[in-house]
């Protein structure tokens, strides 16, 4: 995964200080990067909001047009569980899609295993982790919504580590089945598929 700050400089991103949404939001650093796009936090400019937002940036490319609008559909979809990340609103600016979303203080899973050993030897904490991700995933499917990238990052955390909720809905599809071969993240794929 690149460098957050990198990508952001050397991209034409927006940069930290931008304000959007009408005057109500503005990116105050950011909190991660992906293949398409940026996550930002952001808090609310007026006294009225003073809550932390993340926000998904995305580029309105037209070839990305239709994947955005699967991800925001199937997203809105979901969202009302309380194991999958609260979508708030849709903002188009300029070339640019934000996803204005439930703002994660313990950022991801990964994080939280790898950096923070928030898990190691909890085997209760462990259990209830997964069982979360269980709960959220099976609410998805029984809608016929099929993420098809799980995994640590996409996974964001709440409570130091003990509440969970499911994120990035780019890859997620309608279909039960599929012959299509290579989605998803390539260290999270299983040997066969890659």
């Amino acid at each position: 995964m690149a460098d957050p700050v990198d990508l952001a400089e050397e991209s034409s991103f927006p940069p930290i200080g931008t304000i959007l949404d009408s005057g109500r939001l503005q990116l105050v650093s950011i909190v991660g990067t992906g293949g398409y796009g940026v996550v930002y936090q952001a808090t609310g400019v007026h006294g009225l909001d003073c809550r932390s937002y993340a926000v998904k940036c995305l580029m309105q490319a037209d070839e990305q047009c239709q994947s955005h609008i699967r991800e925001i559909a199937l997203h809105k979809l979901v969202c009302s569980h309380p194991g999958i990340i609260t979508l708030y609103r849709i903002v188009e600016e300029d070339i640019y899609r934000y996803f204005v979303m439930e703002y994660a203080p313990d950022q991801d899973l990964f994080v939280q295993i790898l950096h923070k050993c928030r898990y190691l030897g909890n085997n209760v904490l462990i259990k209830d982790a997964f069982l979360q991700l269980l709960d959220a995933i099976e609410y998805c499917h029984s809608l016929g919504i099929y993420h098809r990238d799980l995994k640590p990052e996409n996974v964001v955390c709440f409570e130091d580590g003990s509440r969970l909720a499911l994120t990035d809905f780019g890859l997620a599809t309608t279909q039960s089945t599929s012959g299509e071969f290579k989605t998803g993240s390539v260290h999270h794929m299983s040997p066969g598929v890659y």
